[in-house]
């Protein structure tokens, strides 16, 4: 007879660790910060520092450098 597989995954698939962060994610945005966020970084994008950001964007979305 076989076992019937455990609903409470754990490590990696952690479905406790999922609940937690979506009731975080919830409560964060409920709470008005994400607002403040998004207006300090178009700030930080559109002001003196943002050369700078796009230039680490763009070393961001070119992935890891590969070694020579």
């Amino acid at each position: 007879m076989q076992k019937q597989p455990s609903k409470k995954l754990e490590g990696e698939g952690s479905y406790t660790a999922s609940r937690r962060y979506d009731a975080n994610v919830r409560k964060y945005i409920a709470s008005g910060a994400s607002v403040k966020a998004a207006s300090n970084a178009r700030k930080a994008v559109e002001g003196p520092e943002g050369t700078q950001l796009k230039k680490a964007e763009q070393r961001g979305k070119a992935g890891p450098r590969r070694a020579r």
